[in-house]
This record gives C-alpha cells, structure tokens and sequence, in this order.
C-alpha cells in the first residue's frame, strides 16, 4: 500500500516524537560532527539554519561556532508576500535588516541546514506541507551554489517518499548513524529525484 503524503507525516512525527529527549540531543550532537566533516561546511560563505521545534534536530550548537568564526548565520522568515527571505542571527537572536534577507543578497556558496518531517535515500524532503524550503531552495539554487543538508533521526530516513515536480531534494542528509550524500549531477526539478551514493 502507497502512503500519502499526510499518511507519512503522521508516522514520522509519532517515530520522532517517541526518541526519548536525552537521545534527541546525543543524536543531534552526532548528526552536526559528520556536518562539519563536509567540504561544504568550511567553504561556505553563509550558512541558513533554523530553530528546532518540538522534537526536531537541534542545530544550534553548530550555527554557534559558525557566527563565533564570523560566518554569516541567517535564519528562515517570510516577506511581506509570503515569500522565502533570511534574517540575520547573532548566536541569540535574529535580527531583521530591512525586511529581511533575500537570496540574491546572500554571499555564496551557501549551506543550508534544513529540518524536515522525513527524508528518503534518493534525497526527497517531506516538509511540513507549506512548502516554504522548496521555494527557499530554488530561489538559492538560482542565485548560485548551495549545499542543502537535511538533519533527521535514522526513524525519519526511509526509501521511498512521495514528491512533486516542485519539490527540492537536499544534497545530504545526515542522522545519528551516518551522513547520505546524493548524486549532485542530477537534475532535481527535471527528474525530481536524486540518485544516492
């Protein structure tokens, strides 16, 4: 029987929600070494994060170090459109300079470090369904290189998700156990897939 996409969020949120705390933030502190072991990670020139809600992967401790290198951190927000746009964090809050960041404005390469209610082993993100990082990672995508690099518990990672001709893939998704890293000569909008190595 295929799930939809509604039918996976709701198993991966019960899976997640049912790590115990104490290992949600072992496994976060694991997920963010095998992050900073990326090429990507040292060469990128923005990183975009976010604030762990709930039972998500917590990446904090890893944006930390990167505003204390004087890397310029940035978290999600929206225009006044609806629109995807980054503002300006200082290691404990973020700061809106006039209305927020666009992507155009960002200095790239960027690593985007992106939650996610589930991710499958070709590089499908299942969101929250309003579809705020597959309009964020195609506005990036076309302003210049990114890496995106989904966090996610091995209980979120399984093989096959649905998707949609818009739907971003993320270029890795590292767990507790392990980094996944996709095929980047893929087309993502064209096949909506990527390949996994």
């Amino acid at each position: 029987m295929i799930r939809t996409k509604a039918e996976w969020r709701r198993a991966l949120l019960t899976a997640r929600a049912a790590i115990p705390e104490a290992a949600r933030r072992h496994g976060s502190a694991v997920m963010l070494e095998y992050v900073q072991r990326l090429p990507c990670f040292e060469t990128a020139r923005s990183i975009l994060g976010y604030v762990a809600l709930g039972a998500e992967a917590d990446p904090f401790s890893v944006l930390s170090s990167r505003v204390a290198s004087g890397v310029p951190v940035f978290m999600p927000s929206s225009t006044s459109d609806g629109g995807p746009c980054w503002l300006a964090w200082n290691g404990r809050s973020a700061v809106e300079i006039g209305g927020g960041v666009l992507a155009a404005r960002l200095e790239y390469p960027v690593l985007a470090i992106v939650p996610g209610v589930g991710f499958d082993v070709r590089g499908i993100r299942l969101g929250r369904g309003r579809g705020f990082y597959d309009r964020a990672l195609a506005e990036l995508r076309g302003q210049g290189a990114v890496h995106a690099v989904g966090l996610a518990f091995e209980c979120q990672i399984v093989r096959d998700l649905p998707s949609d001709v818009w739907d971003e893939c993320v270029d890795f998704v590292a767990s507790e156990k392990r980094i996944l890293a996709a095929d980047t000569q893929t087309t993502r909008r064209e096949e909506g897939r990527a390949r996994w190595s």
